[in-house]
C-alpha cells in the first residue's frame, strides 16, 4: 500500500469534542507520560506540517497508533469539505477521514515529526 494524500486546504472551522485520549477499549488513556491535550493550535500545526504515509508504515513503524488515540476533531475547509481527525497519543500519527453526508468515507494516514508528543 502506498501513501495517499488528501488535499488539505484553507481552514474554516475546527471543532474539538474533547481533549481526551482513550485506549482500544474506550477507557481513558494511561500512557506514561500522559498525552498532551489536543488544541486548535495543535490541529492547525499538524495539518500544515504532516506528510501522508501508508497504512503499512503506520503498522510497521508507528506501532503505538491505535493503542491510545484522541477523541475525533471535526475540521471544515473553506471550500466546504469536512474531515474528521484523530491523533495517536505520542507517535505523531493522525488519521483523516473525509465526511460526506454525515458519514466517514475513507481513511488517510499522516505523520508529523514536529507534532510528536
Amino acid at each position: 500500500m502506498e501513501a495517499r494524500a488528501y488535499v488539505i486546504g484553507p481552514l474554516r472551522r475546527i471543532t474539538l469534542s474533547s481533549a481526551r485520549f482513550f485506549d482500544a477499549e474506550g477507557k481513558p488513556c494511561t500512557a506514561d507520560p500522559p498525552p498532551a491535550r489536543v488544541t486548535e493550535r495543535y490541529v492547525r500545526n499538524f495539518l500544515r506540517q504532516a506528510i501522508p504515509i501508508s497504512q503499512v508504515a503506520v503498522m510497521n513503524y508507528y506501532g503505538s497508533f491505535g493503542e491510545c488515540t484522541s477523541d475525533p476533531v471535526d475540521v471544515q475547509f473553506k471550500d466546504g469539505r469536512q474531515v474528521r481527525l484523530s491523533f495517536a497519543a505520542d507517535s505523531g500519527v493522525g488519521y483523516l477521514s473525509p465526511v460526506v453526508k454525515g458519514r466517514e468515507e475513507d481513511v488517510y494516514f499522516y505523520y508529523c515529526e514536529v507534532c510528536k508528543r
